[in-house]
């Protein structure tokens, strides 16, 4: 049910517009989302009502307190084309400037994909989307970036790239406050997941 209600925020709608008119808003949510807590435990002795609601809010905050992300369908031309968004806190409608950057040498109108996965706190967005050749890369976002960042070109400590050690970062799924951003690739051609985490400063 939680999962149906969390769906509503990537749904695989025709149009932009489609998003703006069936997405709920806060407090419908809520509501929902406090259903679902009833449904999938029993109540505790001597709760009442009010705890329910703090209960709901403090999940509405770790689920969606640092803004929404995903993907909607752009027109471009005949076909569509499905690109990352983020919503800050307290936003629910789609707008020009809802919409990520493409990775380096893509253009705005250019026949791309792409889809966020994961925000933190610092508003900073990690997913996927198409290079010049086609092909999904993980990439970081923070805002006022011009572009997306291929994460398989950062450098790591000794100066090293993903790439030159043989791994190929497909998709970010998610980014914690402290940086560290989690995904899914291949290393040497075989499937695996991966984690990436900023190097301790003094």
């Amino acid at each position: 049910m939680l999962d149906g209600l969390i769906s509503k925020l990537q749904r695989d709608e025709t149009d932009l517009q489609t998003f703006k008119q069936a997405n709920p808003t806060e407090e419908e949510l809520i509501v929902r989302l406090q259903r679902a807590i009833d449904f999938y435990r029993p109540p505790f002795e001597g709760e009442k009502r009010a705890d329910m609601m703090a209960i709901t809010r403090r999940l509405w905050h770790d689920l969606f307190g640092h803004g929404t992300v995903g993907w909607a369908h752009k027109h471009i031309g005949a076909s569509d084309y499905q690109r990352a968004f983020w919503l800050p806190p307290g936003v629910t409608a789609l707008v020009s400037t809802s919409e990520l950057p493409g990775l380096p040498g893509q253009s705005t109108d250019g026949t791309w994909q792409s889809c966020a996965n994961g925000v933190n706190g610092c508003a900073q967005v990690v997913g996927r989307a198409q290079d010049t050749g086609g092909n999904f890369r993980a990439f970081f976002f923070k805002q006022d970036d011009t572009a997306l960042t291929e994460l398989n070109t950062v450098s790591l400590v000794g100066g090293s790239t993903p790439a030159s050690q043989g791994w190929n970062l497909t998709s970010a799924v998610g980014i914690s406050d402290a940086d560290h951003i989690v995904g899914t690739g291949t290393h040497n051609s075989a499937t695996r997941q991966w984690m990436m985490y900023p190097t301790p400063q003094e």
